[in-house]
């Protein structure tokens, strides 16, 4: 079962690591460059001043604003390797808030290391940042046609490929996992009802699409979920469970 890993060296993460931890020693709560949090830590809050942006080094975050009324709305969940932080930018306070999903290892990079004029490792830096924040709008955009355009069935294929997509490009396995956040999480994040969700999931497994229990789930059928996803029409579903056709 693939759970989040820790990310391969990268400038983000160099940097990250010499601010304070040139030997590599195991980041702290009281270190101000890196931070361990628990499930159910805070990293930021709305209106908390904006210090640079945060490399996920291990674990997963959830993002989310909150309404007038109190309501909770789920921005974006973000594993190993992932940047965070970016909308406090504009006026120098976080507009959202992140909280640990799991036990998370996150990493400060200031805006003086970000916005540094000299060194090729500046420089990397910013093409790392610059990076995540097109792909950021993408998945953005995505969802926005997604929440607009499709099902609850294409949302929560397009969850799943999304989440597959990301463990394979980091060379893990992406149709074995465990997900971090629950399903009300989910259903909040797909504009969804949580019976939807659970609903979407159990019809998933009657098809032989996936297998899962809790939050254990095994993809058996990777290209059905990405013809969902694209709208495509199958000519014959997969069989449920016990049916003979």
């Amino acid at each position: 079962m693939t759970t989040v890993p820790m990310p391969s060296t990268t400038p983000l993460r160099q940097a990250s690591v010499s601010a304070r931890h040139p030997t590599g020693a195991a980041p702290s709560r009281e270190d101000s460059a890196q931070m361990l949090l628990q499930r159910g830590d805070h990293l930021y809050k709305m209106g908390d001043p904006t210090k640079g942006v945060y490399a996920i080094r291990a674990g997963a975050i959830k993002s989310y604003t909150i309404s007038e009324s109190g309501d909770q709305q789920i921005l974006g969940f973000h594993l190993t390797g992932d940047i965070i932080g970016f909308d406090g930018f504009a006026d120098g306070k976080s507009q959202s808030c992140a909280q640990a999903l799991d036990t998370s290892c996150v990493a400060l990079v200031t805006f003086d290391q970000l916005f540094s004029t000299s060194g090729i490792q500046s420089q990397d830096l910013r093409q790392d940042v610059f990076r995540h924040i097109s792909r950021g709008l993408n998945r953005d955009n995505e969802l926005v046609l997604l929440l607009a355009k499709k099902t609850a069935e294409q949302r929560l294929a397009w969850f799943l490929i999304q989440l597959s997509d990301y463990l394979r490009n980091r060379g893990l396995c992406g149709t074995e996992f465990s997900l971090p956040m629950s399903r009300t999480d989910i259903a909040n994040y797909l504009g969804l009802a949580m019976e939807t969700v659970c609903r979407e999931f159990a019809k998933l497994k009657d098809r032989n699409i996936l297998q899962f229990e809790r939050r254990s789930v095994i993809i058996t059928n990777t290209e059905y979920l990405r013809g969902l996803v694209d709208g495509e029409l199958c000519s014959s579903l997969p069989p449920r469970k016990g049916v003979l056709h």
